[in-house]
């Protein structure tokens, strides 16, 4: 596969081994060498990280335009017309095709039509609003499946908003737990996030599903970090160490390539490792079923641990921060400070959300016992968290049942997490 020159010699080292310690897929050799030059100088910017030149994007006439610029880089006339093109290329997608965003638009409008929102998935195409528009249709059809409930109000409520640890599970969240899916404490050379899948997320789940919207919550609250969307993220499979005891799970690998092509960020490049033929077998099988902007981006490293972590270390991904040990077990202190930081946010945000309520329920009472004198000597019910507390739920993280008792079970860590 050629290489592509640049005047940074970091950069050039980097294709250098890429080239030198990399596997390719033939299919992805061939599509390649199909692409024109400037989709080339693309790829290798992703793989490489390359700050200088890789902040390209395609304007509505189809032209390249490069900002040498160290932060990324988006006039604001691309923005405002790439959502106006974005609205039209929705409007052209055939109702049948798009049952779930209507479903939204109908009921939680505001959610669906915000700007920012939206603009994650022109980002995560580059400014194609075409490619944006189908992600976007896609985000919500895979949402719907995964997060369905029995009730329509409760689809609904759902459906309108950012997913939360809360809409998880007990077998989702012991899944999330587990981490054989974490994000890494340092970033990549391009200073991109680093999702780290642990021997391609198998024997972790006891129902596929619980991956799955495990996998959507992490995607998700990822492609919340506006750098995160700017840059991309980086991905490294660690099939090291034994296959999975139960073989593996090829529904699940084909599940998760769609939600690749469903969550509002771009995935810039593929590390599967792997020690042996049979996971040879799995990435290859895997290739074949993600799309062909990730398939040339996929880079094949294998050997033993050490050899492993010597090689992603010279391709730009911070070995050090692997969460596995020298004999391939898997680390988990990190992530869970990781987990718990994000309950914390998340009851903090609740309670916000709790306290305004409050305030305006307070309020309209206040309202109502000044219009009607005859309940001046009646106090109304004292509304607090605890009269409001949503459905119990187990939280196995701390062993909670309920939204108040996780208050209380973490406000000891405020301090230190905040």
């Amino acid at each position: 596969m050629q290489k592509m020159t640049s005047t940074s010699p970091q950069t050039n080292s980097l294709v250098q081994s890429i080239l030198q310690l990399c596997g390719v897929v033939q299919r992805a050799v061939l599509e390649y060498g199909e692409s024109p030059v400037h989709e080339q100088q693309e790829v290798w910017n992703d793989l490489t990280g390359e700050e200088s030149s890789r902040w390209a994007v395609n304007n509505s006439k189809g032209a390249v335009n490069m900002y040498g610029t160290n932060d990324p880089y988006e006039p604001v006339d691309l923005v405002v017309t790439s959502l106006c093109d974005f609205d039209e290329e929705l409007e052209a997608i055939p109702v049948r095709q798009k049952k779930a965003l209507v479903r939204v638009l109908d009921r939680t409008p505001s959610y669906a039509q915000d700007p920012l929102f939206r603009l994650k998935f022109l980002r995560a195409e580059k400014f194609d609003a075409k490619l944006a528009a189908l992600r976007f249709v896609r985000h919500f059809e895979e949402k719907l499946q995964l997060f369905q409930k029995n009730d329509e109000r409760a689809t609904d409520e759902i459906m309108g908003r950012e997913i939360t640890l809360d809409d998880l599970n007990e077998d989702d969240f012991e899944t999330l737990e587990g981490g054989y899916l974490q994000v890494l404490t340092q970033p990549d050379c391009g200073n991109r996030k680093v999702l780290f899948y642990y021997r391609a997320c198998s024997d972790c789940y006891k129902d596929r599903e619980n991956l799955l919207r495990s996998f959507w919550y992490v995607a998700n609250k990822l492609s919340q970090e506006e750098e995160v969307q700017k840059r991309g993220i980086a991905n490294v499979v660690y099939n090291v160490g034994g296959f999975p005891e139960h073989g593996m799970d090829y529904e699940k690998s084909r599940r998760i390539a769609l939600l690749f092509r469903a969550i509002p960020v771009r995935m810039t490049t593929f590390f599967p490792c792997v020690d042996d033929v049979a996971w040879v077998t799995v990435v290859e099988t895997f290739s074949v079923l993600i799309s062909r902007f990730l398939r040339i981006r996929l880079r094949v490293i294998t050997g033993n641990h050490e050899e492993v972590m010597a090689k992603l270390q010279a391709v730009g991904i911070p070995s050090r921060a692997m969460p596995v040990t020298a004999s391939s077990a898997l680390l988990l202190d990190d992530h869970l400070d990781w987990l718990e930081n994000l309950l914390v946010q998340e009851i903090e945000g609740k309670r916000e959300e709790m306290d305004q309520e409050i305030e305006g329920r307070k309020e309209d009472q206040d309202q109502e016992m000044s219009d009607d004198k005859d309940i001046e000597d009646n106090d109304p019910p004292e509304l607090t968290v605890e009269s409001m507390d949503p459905e119990p739920r187990k939280w196995t993280l701390y062993g909670a049942n309920t939204l108040q008792d996780l208050v209380h079970s973490t406000s000891s860590h405020y301090s230190a997490v905040g």
